[in-house]
């Protein structure tokens, strides 16, 4: 991910406090990269999976929510995200890419093949 400086600096010493800058507002979420998100219904449980950029390590991380569809749990939802899920290790270097990976592992899970589905 690269995000250019606004303006032309003729020296590196110029464009150093605009650059700190930019990256003061992108770690305190003033600003944002576009998301990606994939979204789909599989046997009565929303499956809903984004992307989101982890300044810390400079990668993109998937970021996961199952809503159920059930009549006896309907509304319930399982967040996979912060340092709780199990993609805190696992950073792709495009968003795309971490989104299909959390989409695949909500399905995986929704089907039964992974075990971990609590609603």
């Amino acid at each position: 991910m690269r995000i250019d400086l606004p303006g032309e600096y003729s020296t590196k010493t110029e464009a150093t406090p605009e650059a700190f800058d930019l990256a003061r507002r992108f770690f305190h979420h003033q600003l944002m990269l576009p998301e990606i998100e994939i979204a789909k219904t599989v046997n009565d449980y929303r499956i809903t999976a984004r992307a989101r950029f982890r300044i810390d390590c400079h990668a993109w991380e998937p970021v996961l929510w199952i809503k159920s569809k059930r009549p006896i749990n309907n509304g319930a939802i399982q967040a996979f995200e912060g340092s709780e899920s199990p993609f805190i290790e696992r950073t792709f270097s495009t968003a795309m890419a971490a989104a299909r990976f959390g989409f695949s592992y909500g399905e995986r899970l929704v089907l039964g093949l992974i075990s971990g589905l609590h609603v």
